[in-house]
This record gives C-alpha cells, sequence and structure tokens, in this order.
C-alpha cells in the first residue's frame, strides 16, 4: 500500500474514532458535572481522553501488541461501548433541557478567539515545517517511533527509552497511524488548553471575580516558555497542567466531595505520575495538599478516598514506567541510581546530581541567576510574582487567619492556607529539581542559558502568578472599600466648586482599584506580544493572525450550517464533509512532509547525508546514531531502523554495540560540546580506523561512515 493512499484511509478512520472519543467524554462530563460551566466541562473532557489514550497505550504496549490498528480498535471500542451506554440518560436530560439551551458567555468565547489564534500560531510555526527542537529530535518524537517498530513501550535503541512517556503517548497518537510524523507537532494542544483551563477553575475555588480567573488562566499561558512549547513536543507544560489540574480538582471535591471530582483529580495524578521524574516532587506536593485540604474541610473518610482513588490511579496511568525501569535496570529512575552503584550518570558527571539543583549548588550567585533567566526567559509578569512570593505566601497566611477571626470563613480561610503550603512545596521541588543550575558541574551552564530553569520552574511560577492575582483581588477590594469612603466624605465639598471637578474626582476614584490588575493585565499582554513577534521572525504575525481568522470563520460557518440542517440525515452529511475535508489536508501534509524531509535536514544540519540516506533500500540499512538530535536519520517514512547508544565511553564498546546491532552505517557529531559529553571521541575512532569504517559525507556538525566487515580491509571512498 503506497504511503499516500495508506495516510487518506487512516485520516478518515482516525479522524472518527477522535469524534468518537471526543464525543463519549463530552456525554458523560455533561451527564456528570451538568452544572458547571462550558470551559470547566472541555476540562474534564481533556483529561478523561488523555487518560483514555494512555490507558489503551499502557494496555498495549505492556502486552507487546502496541500498533495502530490495535490502538485506534481498543480507543475506538471503548468510546462507542460508552456512547452506547450513555444514550438513554443523554435523551432524557436533552428533553429536560431543551427548552434552556446552554449559553456562552464572553469569557467563553474570547477563549474561543485565543484558542483560534494559538491553532493560527502552531500552523504557520510547526504544523507545516519540520521540527527543530532540540529535545524534540532527541527523543520526545523518535521515542514514538521505535514504540512502534518494537511494538511495546520498552525500546533499547533510543538511549532515553527509560523516562516515562504519558506525554509521549499522544505523540504516538498522533502519528502511529499515518506514514510519517507530520502531526507530531499537535502533541502540546492539550495540556496547554489543560494548563488555562486548570488554572481558572482553581482560581474559581479561591472565590475569585470571574474577571481575575479568566487574567489567571491567560496568565498561565502567556509566557515565552508556554507559547515554544506549544509548537514542539517537549513536556514541561503537561508537568504544570496536570499538577494544576489536581490542586483544582482537591478543591473542588474539598467543596462538595463529589466523587466525580475526586475520580477526575485521581487520574491527574495518575497521568502526572508518568510525565517525567522531576513531576513526581510535584505529585506528591499535590498529595499532600489534597490530602489536608480534604481532611481539614471535611472528615479523615473523605480524604482516605481521595488518597486511595490518587494512589490507585498513579499505579495504573504511572506504575509500568517505574516497573519496567526495575526490571530492566534494577532501579526505577535510570539512569539515576538509588545507590553510587546503580546510577549510570556518575560515569558522566564528576559531581552528584543533587549539586546540580537550586538548594544543592551552593553558590552564592544561584538566586541572582535565576531571577535574571526567569525576567528573561518568561517576562516581567512572571518575574514580578516570582520575587514577590515571599510576601503573597505572608499574605495568604496572615488573611487566611483574619477570615477565621473575624468573619468566621473557615472554609475559605483553609483553601488559603493550603494554597500558601501548596506554593512552598512547589518551591522546594523546583529547588530539588535536577540539571535547573548546571549539567556540566562548574560551570553553571543552565542557569545562565535561563531556559532550562525556567521550564523546570512552570509549574511553581504558575502557582505563584495565580498567588500574585490573589493579593491583587484582594488590593481591589480593599481600594474599593476606600476609594467609596474617599468618595463620601471629599465629593460635597467638590460639588459646591466647579462641576466638572466632581466627575473628574469620581471616575478617577472608580478607576484606581482596578489600575494594579489593568496594569498586571498589560504587562502579560506586553510579554505574549514581545515573544510572538520574536518567535515569528522568520514567518509573519499577519500569517498566524490570517489563519485564526480562518479557523474561526470555519467554526462559525459549521455552527450555522449544523443549526440549519435539522435532519439527522442532515447533519450526518455536512460531518462527513468536515472529515473528508480534514483527512484531504492531512494527505496533503503527509505527501509535503515526504517531498520535503531530506532537504530540510540537509539543510538544518548542513549536510547532504539525508539525501544520499534517502536512496538506500530500508532492508539493509541500520544506522547507529552517535549523535544527539539522530531523530532525522529514521526517514520520512519511519523506514530505516536508526538506534543511539547512551553511550560510548571507549571503542571497544563501539564495536559491541555496533555488532550487536548489526549496523551497517555509523554517524556521529564532529564535535561533541558538552565537556562530560557521551561522544567525545567517537569521531576519532572512526577516522583512526579506516579499514571497518568507510566516510561517506563529512559535514561541518555531522559524519557518515559504512560500517565494513571486520576482514574487508582499507576501502576508499
Amino acid at each position: 500500500m503506497s504511503p499516500l493512499f495508506s495516510d487518506a484511509l487512516f485520516a478518515a478512520i482516525w479522524l472518527f474514532v477522535n469524534v468518537l472519543l471526543i464525543a463519549a467524554a463530552w456525554r458523560g462530563v455533561c451527564r456528570r458535572f451538568s452544572d458547571d460551566p462550558p470551559l470547566e466541562r472541555i476540562m474534564h473532557s481533556i483529561v478523561v481522553a488523555w487518560a483514555s489514550i494512555a490507558a489503551a497505550a499502557l494496555t498495549l504496549g505492556a502486552i507487546g501488541w502496541l500498533s495502530a490498528g490495535a490502538l485506534l480498535a481498543l480507543v475506538g471500542g471503548g468510546a462507542a461501548a460508552c456512547l452506547k451506554a450513555s444514550v438513554r440518560g443523554t435523551r432524557i436530560r436533552r428533553r429536560s433541557a431543551d427548552h434552556d439551551p446552554p449559553k456562552i458567555d464572553g469569557f467563553t468565547l474570547a477563549w474561543g478567539l485565543l484558542w483560534a489564534l494559538a491553532l493560527g500560531m502552531v500552523a504557520t510555526t510547526a504544523l507545516v515545517q519540520f521540527p527543530t527542537d532540540w529535545d524534540s529530535l532527541m527523543y520526545h518524537i523518535p521515542l514514538a517511533d521505535q514504540w512502534l517498530r518494537a511494538g511495546n513501550l520498552y525500546t533499547p535503541d533510543e538511549a532515553i527509552w527509560q523516562f516515562p512517556g504519558n506525554n509521549e503517548l499522544l505523540t504516538l497518537w498522533l502519528v502511529a497511524p499515518f506514514s510519517g510524523d507530520f502531526l507530531a507537532a499537535l502533541g502540546n494542544l492539550p495540556s496547554v488548553a489543560l494548563l488555562a483551563l486548570a488554572t481558572i477553575a482553581l482560581a474559581r475555588q479561591l472565590d475569585l471575580r470571574p474577571v481575575s480567573c479568566h487574567l489567571a488562566g491567560f496568565a498561565a499561558v502567556g509566557n515565552s516558555i508556554v507559547l515554544r512549547q506549544l509548537c514542539d513536543n517537549e513536556n514541561d507544560v503537561a508537568v504544570a497542567a496536570l499538577f494544576i489540574a489536581c490542586l483544582a480538582y482537591a478543591f473542588r471535591y474539598a467543596r462538595g466531595f463529589r466523587r466525580p471530582d475526586v475520580c477526575c483529580g485521581a487520574l491527574c495524578a495518575g497521568l502526572l505520575a508518568g510525565i517525567k521524574y522531576y513531576a513526581l516532587a510535584h505529585l506528591g506536593v499535590a498529595a499532600v495538599a489534597t490530602v489536608l485540604l480534604t481532611w481539614l474541610t471535611g472528615s479523615g473518610r473523605s480524604a482516605a478516598r481521595a488518597a486511595s482513588l490518587g494512589a490507585s490511579a498513579v499505579l495504573v496511568w504511572g506504575g509500568y514506567w517505574y516497573a519496567r525501569n526495575v526490571i530492566v535496570s534494577g532501579t526505577p529512575f535510570y539512569p539515576f541510581g538509588l545507590t553510587d552503584d546503580t546510577n549510570v550518570l556518575s560515569e558522566m558527571r564528576s559531581a552528584s546530581t543533587f549539586s546540580s539543583t537550586l538548594l544543592g549548588n551552593g553558590q552564592p550567585e544561584v538566586w541572582t541567576l535565576l531571577g535574571d533567566a526567569i525576567k528573561r526567559r518568561t517576562g516581567p509578569a512572571h518575574w514580578i510574582a516570582f520575587m514577590l512570593c515571599p510576601i503573597v505566601v505572608a499574605w495568604l497566611s496572615l488573611s487566611a487567619l483574619v477570615m477565621i477571626r473575624r468573619r468566621g470563613e473557615g472554609s475559605a480561610a483553609t483553601r488559603r492556607l493550603v494554597l500558601a503550603l501548596a506554593v512552598l512545596g512547589a518551591a522546594a521541588a523546583y529547588g530539588v529539581t535536577p540539571f535547573a543550575v548546571e549539567t556540566e558541574p562548574g560551570t553553571m551552564n543552565t542557569l545562565k542559558g535561563g531556559y532550562l530553569p525556567s521550564r523546570f520552574g512552570l509549574s511553581f511560577l504558575t502557582l505563584a502568578v495565580l498567588s500574585f492575582i490573589v493579593l491583587l483581588d484582594d488590593l481591589r477590594v480593599g481600594l474599593l472599600a476606600l476609594c467609596g469612603r474617599a468618595r463620601g466624605s471629599a465629593l460635597a465639598p467638590i460639588r459646591r466648586g466647579w462641576r466638572g471637578r466632581a466627575m473628574l474626582f469620581r471616575g478617577f476614584s472608580t478607576g484606581i482599584p482596578y489600575a494594579p490588575q489593568t496594569l498586571y493585565a498589560s504587562l502579560i499582554a506586553w510579554q505574549i506580544g514581545y515573544d510572538r513577534v520574536h518567535a515569528l521572525r522568520n514567518s509573519t504575525v499577519i500569517d498566524a493572525v490570517l489563519v485564526a481568522a480562518d479557523i474561526a470563520l470555519a467554526a462559525t460557518c459549521c455552527r450555522l450550517l449544523a443549526g440549519m440542517a435539522a435532519s439527522r440525515r442532515r447533519r450526518a452529511m455536512l460531518s462527513a464533509a468536515v472529515l473528508l475535508g480534514l483527512s484531504a489536508a492531512i494527505t496533503w501534509r503527509g505527501e509535503q512532509w515526504r517531498d520535503g524531509y531530506a532537504a530540510h535536514f540537509d539543510r538544518h544540519f548542513r549536510t547532504q547525508i539525508f539525501t544520499r540516506l534517502a536512496a538506500e533500500a530500508p532492508a539493509e540499512t541500520r544506522i547507529c546514531a552517535c549523535t544527539y538530535q539522530y531523530y532525522p536519520f529514521l526517514g520520512a517514512n519511519r523506514q530505516f531502523r536508526a538506534g543511539r547508544p547512551f553511550l560510548a565511553p571507549t571503542y571497544d564498546s563501539l564495536l559491541a554495540y555496533l555488532d550487536e546491532h548489526q549496523s551497517t552505517f555509523i554517524a556521529t557529531t564532529n564535535h561533541d560540546f558538552f565537556k562530560n559529553g557521551r561522544y567525545l571521541e567517537t569521531k576519532k575512532w572512526l577516522d583512526a580506523h579506516p579499514e571497518r569504517f568507510q566516510p561517506l559525507e563529512i559535514g561541518p556538525w555531522l559524519s557518515f561512515y559504512r560500517v565494513l566487515p571486520a576482514s574487508a580491509g582499507v576501502v576508499t571512498p
């Protein structure tokens, strides 16, 4: 079957399964959360759909049946069964609600327009382009390809096989049915949406007014870290989104003690446990906050229920990754070891892992560099929240005590105290995150670069920004009361004078309470605009805006046509037309991907390796890639078997790897940029043994050799 026909066929099937999954998740959410606003229902649906995809992939990967067909069948079959089981109850609910259709408020409409703009950014910067992000090319995208080739979730051909991959399972869902990875750039859309919606939901549980709640959501995604990961496959936004969602569901559960809230919170906890190692510290913070809040506002029984459901979900959605690591390597956190004997990183690091953390480094300039990194990489809004975090935590604690003493609002005060503890816990988890300061001992290279410590601290920064907005909301209330008293005492004398002064004073005193939030909103808008102008310098901002307008217009037309199509037959025809259009677009993108793949990566790495490699027979091509960004060697159609050794400490170990994998080609980086790199001497070894390695392409960054049999002798290119 040709790749073109295969992509067209699977595009239609994949889209249909996605429709089933979304419909099943939405219908179940509408039944269980019938009183929630639309944005929170969308949040619940994202959590349920993500957990469903992850559960299906984990099940198939654990038993060795992982494939595109099996994944589509399991997810689609489960969604269809859930839809069928919920038809009767949904029909009854619709009959009772026909006279009162749901209303979409202005905030929902605003978020819809902003989401259209986000899709426009993705379309102009990632979806129609090829990936260039370092970590995406190193393991986020190739990990999904290696899973598909192996048929399970243990792939030793990938050097970074050991990390948990619940976020990469979304990438797997996007690329598995197709001949290439041309939809991989959509992998972080659910995480970004969940981060914004969960922040809004958590703000609502803190009794903030709607404007403050949506300002918090806007701030959560309004920084360069989120906007950058919106267009690549890194997983730090997923950690922050699931962490904030865990807290939001904990606060919801503590109010009504409803089972659906604690179930969704447990799903978030399970997914969070399987994202990456440092997420476990944030999971611990969320778990303590959940149990403490539930116990203080409810009972020990409610806290025990939340703890048991959360632990069960962690075992189901996160336990596989750590159990696999124990079976393969003897430690759940490979290559980090529980002892010196099991710590593989000790071969590459001359100092302990703890010395690479913010709390363990001990250098006095760490905190100055950290503040500068956050200011440069996120913007002034997050920098202000970070710098004022101690004051904000003190205010949350003191205001909670005042609420208990003066107004007797014990529940609201407890929520504030738990939020303050969660901020401190997130800060502590951030402080012990490895490599936030340096990957090369003594250089402080990552802290000086700024990007790694900023993205590692996204969970803490989001919570700090939310807490700062709580302070701004309290400040607004205080200023309103102060200005009200000032108007009452000062307006009467002014009225006896010039009438315009009274109007001016009234307007000035009315606007003062909203000035702090307005100023903060301006900072968020500025840092988004500043980031986008620089990020889109190779494209144009107007392209993203026009694509966003097209998306919004298409969605509006589909909604109008759906309303005009009264009969089921017409609605089915409209849905089929939309699915066929999307299938054609996916097929076209697949063709563009195959045509431009080799040329793009040749330009990116300044070589001709990938054009040369595209002419090789896939069945006879097995590549050993001693380079970090090895993804392009897999081929546009994933037709080549390429592996990357975790470490090449000696020439003999490299030969052993080549013999074990029967490699026919080897690629290497010419200069390993890391002081304690994994492939420091590889290029020298290959050039020193021409009897085993025939040079085919020597570029400025990469070199490509043919692996010769041991008895072949010297061969000239």
